[in-house]
């Protein structure tokens, strides 16, 4: 398929396969806004990744019940030299912590087949037992804003909702 023929969410999908980190923005406890980037994997714009439970963007979830969710924003985007190559996504949606042994068995698995470095956690003991301690959770994107000045122009950008 030509990329002139591609959808919005074709285009989405697209810039979300090209990349493997997102940056991850909440408010936390204290009602101040936090940046943290993070390893993805991805389906249907369900973002999933691990992290301390104690890491400021994922204790926000602290705060709440336990299968609750918290607002939550995410930027997917590359580092071009060119402003005429900018090309990325800014999404809103809700962060939540994903608790069954099942969905963290397949998103281990997903990482294995994604990130060549995960093997590596899996291996190694010191690695393992970071892993261990840390927790899976899930960003789902509720409304995205694509920016790609190349085939949307500059300062243009198409939004949709999944």
């Amino acid at each position: 398929m030509k990329e002139q023929e591609m959808t919005h969410r074709q285009l989405a999908e697209a810039i979300i396969d090209q990349h493997n980190a997102m940056t991850l923005a909440i408010v936390d406890g204290e009602g101040f806004p936090w940046l943290a980037p993070v390893y993805y994997v991805h389906k249907d714009f369900h973002f999933y990744f691990f992290s301390d439970p104690a890491s400021r963007h994922a204790s926000v979830l602290s705060l709440t019940e336990e299968d609750q969710s918290v607002p939550a924003s995410a930027a997917i985007y590359n580092d071009p030299d060119d402003y005429r190559h900018i090309r990325g996504l800014q999404m809103k949606g809700c962060l939540k912590r994903v608790t069954g042994r099942g969905d963290r068995a397949r998103v281990m698995t997903a990482f294995g087949l994604r990130f060549s470095f995960f093997a590596r956690f899996l291996q190694e003991p010191r690695l393992l037992k970071s892993l261990q301690k840390n927790e899976l959770y899930q960003f789902s994107a509720q409304e995205l804003w694509i920016t790609d000045n190349s085939r949307l122009g500059f300062g243009r950008r198409a939004s949709f909702q999944p």
